[in-house]
């Protein structure tokens, strides 16, 4: 993420995180929404926080300077934190 232009921790929320990329020709997928959302009401977990779990776990990858990818698993990243708190 040192590269990336846009820090997730520079917004209030993967709404406006989300604007700003895609106004900047940054195209991030749909499903990186949900995984977001996902985390954060499973997990307890606040943004940016919640982006950067999936990020430090390989769930979110930088393909390019202006693309982001997301594995659609990220349910078992969910499972496994939630085992973890437990």
């Amino acid at each position: 993420m040192d590269l990336f232009p846009l820090k997730p921790e520079q917004f209030k929320n993967v709404g406006d995180w989300f604007n700003a990329c895609r106004s900047a020709g940054i195209l991030v997928p749909v499903q990186l929404g949900h995984a977001v959302d996902q985390i954060e009401e499973k997990l307890g977990l606040k943004w940016p926080e919640s982006f950067y779990i999936l990020r430090r776990n390989r769930y979110v990858e930088i393909l390019a300077p202006n693309m982001l990818a997301v594995r659609l698993n990220w349910n078992k990243l969910i499972e496994e934190h939630s085992g973890a708190k437990k």
